[in-house]
């Protein structure tokens, strides 16, 4: 986890220069360092509640894994080396949309918006607004700044 945007940003720029050999290395080198630490973490540990720096204001290192599987797909689609946001699993962006939208909430960047998913689902941002239809992945990452929608507003930043 970064300590800051600014943080954030000077490690994508840093990344963005490397070489597909190794920015897999360094997928693999920090996938290997995150399980090593979690496996060394105590029960106490786990549920100790920490600042989550620019992400949330509080959490615990329960979350870790949701939030490495939610970079590993989101990236993963960014690559545009053959994963898409279509490919996401079905259960990935159901759960998404709900928690995208009360991230969105809490940062102040979300919309007046009633997103309807190809499901039947309707979920509101912001209290209800001008509707936003699509399939699930589509809204997920429509939530992320990934994409436009027709018709749709466009969304402040996510980060």
């Amino acid at each position: 986890m970064y300590p800051s945007g600014a943080h954030r940003q000077a490690g994508i720029t840093a990344t963005a220069t490397l070489t597909n050999e190794e920015l897999c290395q360094d997928v693999a080198d920090s996938a290997e360092r995150l399980n090593l630490a979690m496996w060394d973490l105590t029960s106490e540990q786990w549920n100790r509640p920490i600042h989550w720096g620019h992400e949330r204001n509080m959490g615990s290192a329960v979350g870790i894994p949701l939030m490495r599987w939610v970079e590993v797909e989101v990236h993963h689609a960014d690559l545009r080396a053959g994963y898409t946001f279509q490919d996401w699993p079905q259960h990935f962006f159901q759960d998404m949309v709900s928690r995208l939208i009360e991230d969105r909430e809490v940062k102040g960047n979300a919309l007046p918006a009633t997103l309807m998913t190809d499901d039947g689902r309707t979920i509101t941002m912001e209290g209800g607004g001008e509707p936003v239809r699509g399939q699930g992945w589509l809204l997920v990452a429509w939530l992320l700044g990934r994409v436009a929608i027709v018709g749709a507003p466009d969304l402040p930043s996510w980060r």
